[in-house]
């Protein structure tokens, strides 16, 4: 009796390890099913796109023009969205997007702003520049301060505010990553009695068998 029930509480125990130690689920917003450039200078474009449970926004009309698949961004003077909102309706952790290739900037200056927000707050912000990634083909891995968001924008910035060309700059966003935002669970609280647990079994083993013998 006294053996089953150490192995009862063993048994609950690596279960409860188990589901301390899950991870997170990923989700990817690929944008495959996007407007052609055709379709939107003839009739317009959505600027609500949905796949994969994930919402995206933008402030002008959704499409691909020179990459098939992937949404268009350019940060002034064009039809194209400046700025791209992405959420879940939940927590989430924003993880990578793809910067692909075809877009451009003029000089050096930080044109891809990406910004963590948590209930209407900025918690996070992270900007650079096109050029630092060769003009694009890379991914921008989040760090954790983007971890335990509920909205995620992506944007085009003009240099100075703008007002020098219009657009200064645009690229192809693709493949962004959003997971799970689960808080980190504790461990039992009884854990650690677990190794008592299994040494009791090992004295309370001994112990029979030196009876019978």
């Amino acid at each position: 009796m006294f053996t089953k029930v150490l192995s009862y509480y063993v048994s609950g125990s690596m279960l409860s390890l188990v589901l301390a130690t899950s991870s997170a689920c990923a989700a990817t917003i690929t944008f495959d099913n996007l407007p052609t450039l055709d379709e939107f200078y003839s009739n317009g474009t959505p600027n609500v796109y949905v796949e994969n449970s994930i919402t995206a926004t933008a402030t002008g009309d959704f499409a691909s023009h020179n990459v098939e698949g992937a949404v268009h961004l350019d940060d002034a003077g064009t039809g194209f969205p400046w700025l791209v909102s992405l959420s879940t309706g939940d927590l989430f952790d924003a993880l990578s997007f793809d910067v692909l290739s075809g877009g451009f900037a003029y000089g050096a200056y930080p044109n891809i702003l990406a910004e963590g927000f948590l209930g209407s707050v900025s918690v996070a912000t992270s900007i650079f520049s096109m050029n630092a990634v060769e003009g694009g083909g890379e991914t921008f891995a989040f760090g954790q301060e983007f971890g335990g968001i509920d909205l995620l924008q992506i944007s085009a910035v003009s240099p100075l505010g703008g007002g020098l060309c219009a657009p200064c700059g645009h690229f192809n966003l693709d493949a962004v990553v959003l997971g799970d935002s689960v808080s980190p669970i504790p461990l039992p609280a009884t854990f650690p009695l677990m190794g008592l647990a299994l040494a009791g079994m090992g004295v309370f083993a001994r112990g029979r068998r030196k009876k019978r013998t």
